[in-house]
């Protein structure tokens, strides 16, 4: 996202919450809790999702949603979607995770992927 937004990976988290938040961008996670024992997305087990209508709600101007890896699609999909509560204009992009784990892709493939959310980025 760094290099999509155009500022430093380097900078502090508080200063990349900052940045991502001044180019047009909430970062929220589909799943909002469960039990997963280790790391892996296959793990995961009794997840409840985050609380979308009202996300929505509070984010009339969203148009887009990139889910970082299948796991957080598959998850939109199996419980967002069937609430029927997702607003037309929205935009679902798949994008590969981000994840050291996921080393089917190296990073510039990765970032030629995630490169999808470049028209809904604000420049800076």
């Amino acid at each position: 996202m760094a290099e999509l937004a155009g500022f430093s990976a380097a900078l502090p988290y508080d200063a990349k919450v900052q940045a991502l938040t001044s180019a047009g961008v909430a970062l929220w996670d589909v799943i909002g809790s469960c039990r997963r024992a280790g790391s892996l997305d296959s793990a995961i087990r009794d997840e409840q999702v985050n609380d979308f209508a009202a996300f929505f709600a509070a984010q009339p101007q969203l148009l887009a949603i990139g889910f970082n890896g299948a796991k957080a699609l598959q998850s939109f999909k199996r419980h967002v979607l069937p609430q029927r509560i997702v607003p037309p204009q929205l935009q679902l992009l798949s994008l590969p995770s981000t994840s050291p784990a996921h080393a089917a892709l190296g990073f510039n493939e990765k970032l030629q992927q995630w490169r999808q959310l470049m028209p809904f980025i604000v420049s800076f």
